[in-house]
C-alpha cells in the first residue's frame, strides 16, 4: 500500500510538472497529489472500458495489434481527459487548462501502452 502511494505521489509530481508547462495551477504539492489520487479512483471504471473495447475488437479479429494500440490510446486519452476535467471542476485548489489535461492524458496513455505492452498481440 505504501509503495502504491509512493508511486502515485511520484506520478503526481511528474504529471503536475508537465501540466504546469501548459497552464496548470495549484496551491501545493498536496493539491497535486489529491488531484491525481481523485483522478485515479474515479478513472477505474473508465479504465475498464478503455482496456476492454480494444481487446474485444482484437479478439474478434476486427483490428490488429497496431489498431489495438491506436484505439487504446485514443480511448484512454479521452477517458483520462474526461475524468481529469471532472476532478478539476470539483477541486478548488487546482486549476487545469484543457491543453494541460489533454497533454498529460496522452502521455499517461502512451506510458500505459508501453508498460503493459499493449499492441504487441
Amino acid at each position: 500500500m505504501v509503495l502504491i502511494l509512493i508511486v502515485l505521489f511520484l506520478m503526481s509530481v511528474s504529471g503536475g510538472a508537465v501540466m504546469k508547462i501548459f497552464g496548470f495551477e495549484y496551491d501545493s504539492v498536496w493539491s497535486i497529489f489529491k488531484f491525481f489520487l481523485a483522478t485515479a479512483v474515479m478513472g477505474i471504471p473508465v479504465d475498464l472500458l478503455t482496456n476492454s473495447i480494444p481487446k474485444a475488437l482484437a479478439d474478434l479479429n476486427i483490428i490488429s495489434g497496431f489498431g489495438h494500440a491506436v484505439i487504446f490510446v485514443i480511448l484512454d486519452t479521452a477517458g483520462n481527459s474526461i475524468v481529469m476535467t471532472v476532478a478539476d471542476k470539483f477541486m478548488k485548489d487546482v486549476s487545469a487548462t484543457s491543453i494541460s489535461i489533454i497533454a498529460v492524458s496522452f502521455l499517461l496513455s502512451v506510458f500505459s501502452l508501453v508498460i503493459d505492452g499493449k499492441g504487441k498481440e
